[in-house]
């Protein structure tokens, strides 16, 4: 809500969850409930980086960046190719139960 976007203005999620049953579960259940039928592509990329701590939202944001660049979605595990790609959303799962999402846009 505080984005101000909708639903359908996210091409792609990259999700936060490192793999684990548990936090690909939590994941899969929050996104399911914001977006419903219309969930966009999604996937992850800490295969390609690794687990890198507390930089890995950043990490995250960064590759948003640039997949809004190229018009390409990052390489990564479980991605589906996506035609058109104006906005990324970055879920950010951390420690003791931390929670947060970033919608990355294409400049106007």
């Amino acid at each position: 809500r505080d984005s101000q976007a909708e639903v359908a203005d996210v091409g792609m999620i990259l999700t936060g969850s490192v793999g684990t049953a548990v936090d690909d579960r939590l994941e899969g259940a929050a996104m399911a409930r914001v977006f419903g039928a219309d969930l966009p592509p999604h996937g992850s990329t800490k295969r390609s980086i690794g687990f890198v701590v507390g930089a890995a939202a950043l990490m995250e944001v960064a590759l948003a960046v640039e997949a809004l660049h190229r018009k390409e979605i990052p390489a990564c595990a479980g991605a589906q190719a996506v035609n058109m790609l104006d906005a990324v959303m970055c879920n950010a799962i951390g420690l003791n139960g931390q929670f947060g999402a970033a919608l990355v846009r294409r400049a106007a």
